[in-house]
């Protein structure tokens, strides 16, 4: 059952990142997410809206997603499109607002929809694996006072971190499980360098661009995998939007 209490009509939106993609570590993702963080945080400091951080925007399986959450999440989206020039000061730009919005949005529905079933299964993550992570993550940043301070420019916590850290993790096993090993055939391969051949000047050779070929066969099989997977979730789920 599906209660939409919206004017919009829900559709499936692919979470940003793909859900940390195939392999990728989770370290590159969270410092990449932070840094990125940092530049909506010091592009604007003031509150997206006059509505409460306390306001529910959304409740999916009786779970409430807050209005702060949102607010964080639309700001990301914004900044990831200042990067190609689309300012949302701009009038010229404005419709889209309700685009990023809308984006923002499903973004943080279908994450809760994910964690809600992956905190369903028993994963062997544990807390010394969120510490090694929040190592690593030092590490990157070359030491605790910049990890401090990003803390501090996010408005995290290091306990918040740590949760958001074991999420992604257990959201991705739950990924992995439900789509399953990622197969490529060389049939398939083949296909795909035809077809490039085709208006690619002066193409490699099949064997020197095989593992990329392969890399994006995957991609596309994990997107897919991950598309239908969300939908399943959304038909399958109680959602009220209250924005």
């Amino acid at each position: 059952m599906k209660t939409i209490k919206s004017t919009r009509k829900t559709k499936v939106v692919i979470i940003e990142g793909g859900y940390k993609m195939i392999k990728k570590l989770i370290l590159v993702l969270m410092v990449a997410m932070l840094l990125f963080s940092i530049v909506a945080c010091s592009s604007n400091n003031e509150p997206l809206t006059n509505e409460s951080p306390d306001d529910v925007v959304a409740i999916v399986n009786s779970k409430e997603i807050m209005r702060k959450d949102f607010d964080r999440a639309l700001m990301s989206i914004k900044n990831n499109y200042l990067q190609y020039g689309i300012d949302f000061d701009n009038e010229e730009h404005a419709d889209m607002l309700e685009v990023a919005e809308e984006e923002a949005l499903y973004n943080l529905i279908q994450e809760e929809l994910l964690l809600q079933k992956a905190s369903e299964r028993t994963f062997d993550y544990t807390k010394e694996d969120v510490a090694f992570e929040i190592e690593q993550l030092k590490a990157e940043l070359e030491g605790e006072e910049e990890f401090e301070k990003l803390l501090e420019l996010n408005q995290l916590t290091l306990e918040e971190l740590e949760i958001m850290i074991y999420n992604d993790n257990i959201i991705s096993r739950y990924i992995h499980e439900e789509i399953g090993e990622l197969t490529v055939t060389d049939e398939e391969l083949l296909a795909i360098y035809d077809e490039y051949s085709e208006f690619v000047e002066d193409m490699p050779e099949f064997d020197e661009v095989k593992d990329q070929l392969a890399d994006e066969v995957r991609y596309e099989k994990y997107m897919m995998g991950l598309e239908d997977l969300l939908e399943r979730l959304m038909d399958e789920s109680e959602i009220e939007i209250l924005i």
